[in-house]
């Protein structure tokens, strides 16, 4: 089943009677088309677009498709054998799943990439409260390992259509739908804010399958753990079906030299060219996971977090945002200054490794006290992050007090209302680190 990215008597936004050229100046311009497809007869077409017209000649048909509202960038796919299940879900477009035919139980697996796409498209119209706005949405399939997200149109690799792997199969493809939020809806600015498409894409999915998909607190764990792995180069992630072991680089020395996730494709180096691969799609979800678990800790739940990616999609709806917007939306939601934060995980590459400790004491008042004592080390002076520390008391309670590390070595000491259970140091993969308890 071939697909093809495709531009075709492109018109620019605000000039329908001016031809421009096949390629535009830059991805980001919007472009209305006309399609005009011929395939032989025994193949069917797909594309962006409307269908306005079919005919046939002696041994081929023409379909032409009209893309009426600009886009970025144009396709269609066509195929010989296939399956095509029609899914009709509440509040979002009728989806259409087109993949393979080959075999004999592939419609109810043709079935599952549509309702997995329906289902998450609902989940994130719900979550970001912005909804898709086109008529039909095609998800088909092409000869490929990847996955890249139109405007109302996916292409992904035919074993998403062939096979299901519990998880992973659904993190994949929400992975695309989210990319009608997060690369559509809000795009990025220049290659320095690229990273704000895929790794906001990658952490909606891995929230879409924690939250909707049966066993995704696990999934999410195993989703954390492999990805970890990725970042540090080792293989602390196992050999899950979410482990990326062809990413994995073990000499540490290479891994210093890589860029950090504001340097987009420039992240990479002659040793790892997969960089930018590494710190978008994977050190940037940890990022983005260590923010959502160090609000939850404040908070009390993710209500918070939402409302920052909310707003962010409703402020940046049509325009080309950068990492100093987000920024911005967190300062305006959360308060204070979040360069110094921002500094250390998405404009440096460093990751901090620390070893720390407690001790349970006595105040004068006779009420017990909490010390905590971390050492870091691997990033520079000017490094800050902010550290959730659990703690886990005696009748079944649960508090969290925060250290704001700027510092080399460093000490928080506070009150405790009981016996403590036990201290947590960065809970919850609440800390991208190589941590290590004295």
């Amino acid at each position: 089943m071939p697909s093809f990215l495709f531009s075709s008597e492109s018109v620019t936004e605000g000039h329908p009677d001016k031809l421009c050229d096949a390629v535009s100046d830059t991805i980001l311009d919007g472009h209305t088309a006309k399609l005009e497809l011929t395939v032989a007869k025994k193949n069917e077409v797909r594309s962006m677009g409307r269908l306005v017209d079919r005919s046939e000649g002696d041994k081929t048909e023409t379909s032409v498709w009209l893309v009426e509202r600009p886009v970025k960038m144009l396709t269609f796919s066509t195929a010989t054998r296939f399956e095509e299940v029609k899914l009709e879900v509440p509040s979002i477009p009728p989806v259409y799943a087109f993949g393979p035919s080959f075999q004999l139980d592939n419609r109810d697996k043709v079935h599952n990439v549509g309702a997995d796409v329906a289902n998450s498209m609902q989940f994130f119209q719900k979550m970001f409260e912005e909804p898709i706005d086109v008529p039909q949405f095609y998800v088909t399939s092409i000869a490929g390992w990847h996955g890249q997200a139109f405007d109302g149109f996916l292409h992904m690799g035919e074993f998403t259509f062939t096979s299901d792997h519990p998880g992973a199969s659904e993190l994949f493809r929400a992975h695309e739908v989210a990319h009608e939020w997060w690369g559509y809806k809000v795009a990025w600015k220049s290659y320095r804010d690229q990273w704000l498409s895929e790794t906001f894409a990658e952490y909606a999915a891995m929230m879409f399958v924690q939250m909707f998909v049966k066993g995704g607190d696990k999934f999410m764990e195993e989703i954390l753990d492999s990805y970890e792995g990725v970042v540090h180069g080792n293989l602390s992630g196992g050999f899950s079906k979410f482990a990326r072991p062809g990413l994995v680089e073990f000499n540490q020395q290479f891994h210093k030299r890589l860029g950090p996730i504001g340097h987009g494709l420039r992240a990479g180096t002659n040793e790892i060219p997969t960089g930018y691969i590494i710190q978008s799609y994977y050190k940037g979800p940890l990022v983005m996971h260590m923010l959502r678990t160090l609000l939850r800790y404040r908070t009390g739940d993710d209500k918070l977090f939402i409302k920052i990616l909310r707003d962010f999609v409703h402020d940046n709806k049509g325009r080309a945002a950068s990492t100093a917007d987000f920024q911005k939306a967190v300062e305006k939601h959360v308060g204070g200054n979040w360069s110094p934060w921002f500094d250390s995980w998405v404009y440096t590459a460093d990751i901090p490794s620390y070893r720390w400790n407690y001790s349970v004491g006595n105040a004068p008042d006779g009420s017990l006290t909490l010390t905590v004592n971390a050492k870091r080390s691997d990033v520079g002076d000017d490094f800050m992050t902010i550290i959730p520390i659990r703690i886990d008391y005696a009748d079944g309670t649960v508090g969290a007090i925060f250290m704001v590390n700027t510092k080399a070595e460093q000490t928080v000491t506070t009150k405790l209302s009981g016996k403590p259970k036990n201290i947590v140091f960065a809970p919850d993969h609440s800390l991208l680190a190589r941590i290590r308890k004295d």
